[in-house]
């Protein structure tokens, strides 16, 4: 598993960053800062609202998207790779 991934997921385990300090520049840190306040702020969910289990997930995956290198032109990825077809 990518160092960056398990950095990622024990600062949700913890409850901070500082996994990944020494990982990411510091340029990404105040963007995953921002994802990760996101992702924390909804982790305690209720089981039982399906809509705030998606947005909780939809959280979580932009965080961890952004932590393994994937997501940092901030979505617009996907538009670049339609247009190459």
């Amino acid at each position: 598993m990518d160092e960056k991934v398990q950095a990622a997921d024990k600062s949700i385990e913890i409850g901070n960053l500082s996994p990944l300090k020494g990982l990411v520049t510091d340029e990404e840190i105040h963007e995953l800062e921002k994802r990760f306040k996101k992702a924390m702020s909804l982790k305690n969910f209720d089981v039982n609202d399906v809509a705030a289990g998606r947005e909780y997930i939809e959280a979580y995956v932009s965080f961890f998207k952004f932590a393994e290198g994937e997501d940092h032109d901030h979505g617009h990825h996907d538009e670049r790779v339609h247009h190459n077809h």
